[in-house]
């Protein structure tokens, strides 16, 4: 067993990128080059993302980090006010048709996400899948059912791991089914996990209208001080994702070991999902928005291992 010094050794040797070098990135206002700036971008809004991205192979990183960083404006346009947001989404839909059609944009984003489609020839549709899926989610701004949520993720969170499937030029049916597992897993935890953040209004945002009902949750019960009323119904959904994460493993004999860099992400998934558990399944607890370091020793034993 490795002591956490020569762990941590390992990890500043491995990583390019390394986390704890994170600072020194400009921020993402400074007039830096296209790719740079993607990475500051994810990094300040994703910063388990450009973790994982960050143990990737050096010669995919920029390609990576451009749709990590067009997955991460995307997500943050549901905050705007209505017509900002129709707006917002128009342009980034604006952005990927004139990207296939050989258009330039002065915009560091557009750019790298320009050079990245020419590139690896991306699919389209995924990266239109992307902005759609959050305009509807914004309109609606709520999950009807489980099979809603699911279809949210498998439209966003999946999709991010099917371009990078693409970048690593690799395909078959069943990186596809990990990738699906995989994606819908951290869909689930990350919803989970920001509970925490949205209050009582994390009830009507991210917990679907069924689960409520089948559980007589309300708002109200979404509150740091009846968090025991809530926690079979964060168990339930947590159970679901581990569900998923233990599907995705079952097709680690049949998948390219280079896949399973794409798969990284799952290491978010774990992480969330075993602070849940030793927090029983309070999703208030302040451990479950602290930073993890087991979760960079665990990103960087997948990719060491080539497991996910």
């Amino acid at each position: 067993m490795m002591s956490s010094t020569s762990q941590l050794r390992l990890l500043r040797s491995f990583v390019p990128l390394n986390w704890t070098l994170a600072s020194s990135f400009p921020p993402a206002t400074s007039k830096i080059g296209p790719y740079a700036y993607c990475i500051s971008v994810v990094r300040q809004f994703d910063m388990e993302g450009f973790l994982c991205a960050s143990f990737m192979r050096r010669s995919v990183k920029p390609a990576i980090f451009s749709i990590l960083a067009f997955n991460a404006e995307l997500s943050r346009i549901p905050s705007l006010s209505n017509s900002a947001a129709v707006n917002r989404f128009d342009f980034w839909k604006d952005i990927v048709h004139a990207a296939y059609e050989g258009e330039h944009w002065q915009i560091p984003i557009a750019q790298a996400l320009s050079d990245t489609i020419r590139k690896y020839n991306l699919s389209k549709k995924w990266l239109l899948d992307l902005v759609e899926a959050r305009r509807i989610w914004r309109q609606s701004n709520v999950y009807k059912s489980f099979a809603t949520m699911e279809d949210y993720f498998s439209k966003t969170f999946v999709t991010v791991i099917y371009l990078i499937l693409q970048i690593y030029r690799i395909e078959g049916l069943h990186t596809d089914h990990v990738a699906n597992h995989v994606g819908k897993a951290v869909g689930f935890a990350n919803t989970l996990r920001s509970i925490g953040l949205y209050g009582d209004k994390g009830a009507s945002y991210v917990i679907p209208t069924e689960l409520l009902n089948r559980y007589k949750l309300t708002a109200d019960n979404f509150k740091p001080e009846r968090a025991n009323e809530i926690s079979i119904v964060i168990e339930h959904i947590a159970e679901h994702a581990a569900a998923h994460l233990q599907r995705a493993r079952s097709f680690k004999e049949k998948v390219p070991r280079k896949a399973a860099e794409a798969f990284l992400f799952s290491a978010i998934a774990d992480n969330t999902l075993r602070l849940l558990r030793q927090c029983s399944y309070n999703p208030f607890d302040p451990r479950i928005q602290q930073r993890s370091a087991k979760l960079i020793i665990d990103i960087l034993k997948h990719r060491l291992l080539g497991t996910y």
